[in-house]
């Protein structure tokens, strides 16, 4: 009866350490997407901000596209290497 007991008790404990756990993985990914919204609300009014300002705006597209084409081939290589390890 003792060991059936405990075993009622350590299971209990199991499910609230895995609910805790999922609050906490659902709060952290709710986070990340409200800092991801604000980084992208940030970005959109700086470049919009300076496409008023500057005249020749094909420049500033040619080289963001660049910069975004190397960002991304940076981020998939980091991220593999990642998963590979």
């Amino acid at each position: 009866m003792e060991t059936t007991e405990v075993l009622h008790i350590e299971n209990q404990s199991n499910k609230k350490e895995t609910k805790s756990t999922e609050q906490n993985d659902t709060k952290k990914k709710l986070s990340n997407f409200c800092l991801d919204v604000a980084k992208y609300v940030l970005t959109g009014v700086f470049f919009a901000t300076i496409f008023v300002l500057i005249e020749d705006r094909y420049w500033i597209l040619f080289f963001s596209g660049i910069l975004v084409g190397v960002l991304i081939l940076i981020g998939v290589t980091l991220n593999k290497q990642k998963y590979e390890k």
